[in-house]
């Protein structure tokens, strides 16, 4: 048996009419309904390997040409899953996390083309 997932469960939202896990994505989600921005949730999956190891990863949204990962805590095993993943799609990354969890993944690659810290650069109410 594999590891216990790290996120918390699914709880749906009425006003943006999906499942979510985070009050952050919760917030994103709202945000871009709000202003009529298209997106998918949870809706592709991108596939990379790691010494011989295949990887998955499905992030929160992709907005056009861009993944978008959400994240409040963004441990050392992330950074190395997703740079292999990055590097082997061509994807355009953004980050919506702490700086500080941000810094730690701009140190494994620079294939993370934007990021935002949550907690003071987008709107609380839209």
């Amino acid at each position: 048996m594999g590891r216990a997932p790290d996120y918390p469960p699914w709880r749906f939202v009425g006003d943006i009419n999906q499942f979510v896990r985070s009050a952050w994505e919760e917030l994103v989600c709202h945000f871009l309904r709000t202003n009529n921005l298209p997106y998918k949730h949870k809706e592709i999956h991108y596939y990379g390997s790691m010494n011989e190891r295949k990887l998955s990863w499905l992030p929160e949204l992709v907005i056009k040409d861009y993944a978008v990962e959400i994240t409040g805590v963004f441990y050392h095993r992330h950074t190395e899953k997703y740079a292999a993943i990055i590097k082997t799609n061509r994807l355009k990354v953004v980050m919506i996390t702490l700086r500080r969890y941000f810094e730690k993944a701009k140190q494994i690659t620079d294939l993370i083309v934007s990021f935002y810290d949550l907690g003071k650069e987008l709107p609380r109410a839209c």
